[in-house]
């Protein structure tokens, strides 16, 4: 079976909004002038080709001990016609480095999957891998 996953070498979490997404070193995307993690949450989405069963799902946080660290607080949603709902589970959505931080639920069939976080002050966040099957 192969499982689906985003694999960047520092991929950003987009903010929610900010359409123009993309690098947080860029200023342009900055709201008033301020770094765009102001305690608001940010996001980033994976769309499947057709609706896909999916019942646990891993993430490699990026940290480089500097100003890219795990996120305070993460989970994840599904979409469901035409809203999102939080995937409910009894795992606990752990922020370790240096590892896949894994979470098992009851399957669910959806066409969107989304990772969102919750950053620590003053920095940002990034992915290097999001597995889920």
């Amino acid at each position: 079976e192969i499982m689906p996953s985003l694999v960047g070498s520092e991929m950003c979490i987009r903010d929610r909004t900010n359409s123009n997404g993309g690098n947080w070193s860029n200023s342009e995307n900055w709201k008033a002038k301020k770094i765009p993690n102001t305690k608001e949450t940010e996001w980033v989405d994976y769309t499947f080709k057709k609706p896909t069963k999916i019942s646990k799902s891993s993430v490699y946080w990026f940290d480089n001990g500097g100003d890219k660290k795990v996120p305070e607080t993460w989970r994840l949603l599904f979409w469901d016609k035409d809203k999102w709902n939080e995937i409910k589970t009894s795992d606990t959505y752990k922020t370790n480095k240096d590892k896949f931080n894994e979470i098992r639920f009851k399957p669910v069939e959806t066409t969107k999957l989304r990772l969102e976080v919750n950053l620590q002050p003053g920095v940002s966040s990034g992915i290097h891998e999001w597995r889920f099957n």
